[in-house]
């Protein structure tokens, strides 16, 4: 009888997701409150010897993925993939790694380009797509805030909006942001004002 997958790491970080969750409230783009996991958090879980664990849990034998790789290109990924499970795991070099996807070219809208329109990929694609969003809440920096579509389930690492004004045609919104993803140079940007209309 072959021996099984070890679910320990996997159950240890489903765990620690659940547990630190609740510590760290964004919003929607609606508004409404919605958790993350921001990646310091990832950075001080994901131990070199944590992340071996995950690569050590299979059983025909180790992934062939280099720790340090992991911790520098892909932790936020790798998250995702754990907490999918672990048969999303073993796709982090093929689907990933080999196609340079890293933690900077997610979160993802479409499955990406770089993999064919095949039924798995597809597949692949909508088993970590649900996932991915806790651990990608919107980092504002000014490169990549320049006319962007936020997504309905991308996360805002923000505090509950303030109204500063409300006409009949557009409304004005003053928030704060969660330290961690406020990369806004100008003093004049550290707390946003949003227009809707």
């Amino acid at each position: 009888m072959a021996p099984d997958i070890n679910p320990e790491p996997f159950r240890k970080f489903a765990e620690f997701v659940a547990d630190l969750k609740p510590e760290h409230i964004g919003r929607d783009i609606a508004g409404n409150p919605k958790n993350y996991v921001p990646v310091t958090a990832l950075r001080k879980y994901w131990t070199r010897a944590r992340i071996s664990h995950v690569l050590h849990a299979f059983p025909d034998g180790r992934l062939d993925i280099d720790v340090g790789i992991i911790s520098r290109h892909y932790l936020r990924i790798f998250s995702t993939l754990v907490y999918t499970g672990h048969n999303a795991v073993r796709a982090l070099q093929r689907l990933f790694i080999s196609h340079k996807l890293t933690d900077d070219s997610l979160p993802w809208r479409v499955r990406p380009s770089a993999w064919p329109d095949e039924k798995f990929f597809r597949e692949f694609f909508n088993e970590i797509a649900a996932h991915q969003w806790q651990f990608f809440p919107l980092d504002f920096r000014p490169e990549h805030l320049h006319d962007i579509y936020v997504h309905h389930e991308c996360i805002l690492p923000i505090d509950s909006p303030l109204s500063i004004t409300l006409s009949h045609a557009t409304e004005v919104q003053r928030f704060d942001i969660h330290d961690d993803f406020n990369h806004l140079e100008s003093v004049c940007f550290r707390s946003p004002v949003l227009i809707t209309s």
